[in-house]
């Protein structure tokens, strides 16, 4: 059971504004029960960003873990039971193991599932705007919080090799050695290495993130034979239309945040 009042006070205490939706946030009858969280912005005269909250079914719990007002950030925890829902997706979204109901030009009416797990959101204010991110496990804090976004990648280079690393929304941006920048400098030349100018982050990585795009001025990946996977390296500027331009003056490895890309109506990450 969610009390909304208290809801609302516990985002004010965040010193974020927090809407209890009237009506469900999607038009679809079966996603009356389910909880919708998304972001709006109000048509005042002077606008702001809101977010905006239906917490479905009273069986639903949707609470407040942890906040802080100085950070502008809190984790929003959410567990429901599992209920099947119909929902409308781009054609260029991936939604894996959905069952397709309706099919219309550009966009599928999919069937999916709410998970029966618990699930912890980090929603707050990042540079400009507000966002939404869910987390891979709980968070007592909003540090810990920021920790659970950051990859393993990051941390092994951070803690292990002192590496540097910046970050520009989901994406973390670290320091290569002298060595492997020499050896990034050769890969460079390989056939099985791609050259990219002014790319989106997402498209080099392979990573199905909606929003606006990170762009790169030069983008070099690299495939690596064994394990079938890439591995991403960005050098000059990096450009998003929410946050501040970032200059790589060398060859640095990029890596996407852990965030969970899985989610329902409306609960999506907006950088």
């Amino acid at each position: 059971m969610s009390d909304a009042a208290s809801l609302v006070r516990r985002f004010a205490a965040a010193d974020l504004a927090l809407q209890v939706a009237p009506v469900p946030l999607s038009s679809d009858a079966s996603t009356r029960d389910i909880v919708q969280l998304d972001i709006v912005r109000t048509r005042e005269r002077h606008a702001r960003e809101e977010f905006r909250l239906w917490a479905g079914s009273a069986s639903n719990r949707v609470e407040v873990c942890t906040a802080d007002r100085k950070m502008k950030q809190l984790v929003l925890l959410v567990h429901e039971p599992p209920r099947r829902f119909v929902t409308r997706v781009s054609k260029r979204e991936n939604v894996r193991g959905a069952r397709v109901v309706r099919e219309g030009p550009f966009w599928l009416d999919v069937e999916l599932t709410t998970p029966e797990q618990k699930r912890h959101f980090l929603c707050g204010r990042d540079e400009s705007h507000l966002f939404i991110a869910r987390l891979p496990h709980s968070a007592p804090t909003i540090r810990a919080a920021h920790d659970a976004l950051r990859p393993v990648g990051v941390r092994h280079a951070e803690q292990v090799e002192s590496a540097k690393s910046i970050r520009q929304g989901e994406w973390f941006f670290v320091e290569l050695s002298p060595s492997e920048a020499r050896d990034v400098e050769s890969e460079a030349t390989r056939f099985d290495a791609h050259r990219l100018q002014r790319v989106s982050l997402a498209i080099a990585s392979a990573a199905s993130r909606p929003g606006r795009a990170h762009v790169a001025d030069d983008v070099l990946v690299v495939f690596e034979r064994n394990s079938n996977g890439r591995r991403v390296f960005a050098r000059g500027a990096v450009r998003h239309p929410d946050h501040k331009t970032i200059e790589l003056r060398s060859w640095r490895a990029v890596f996407l945040n852990s965030e969970v890309s899985a989610q329902l109506p409306g609960m999506r990450w907006v950088d």
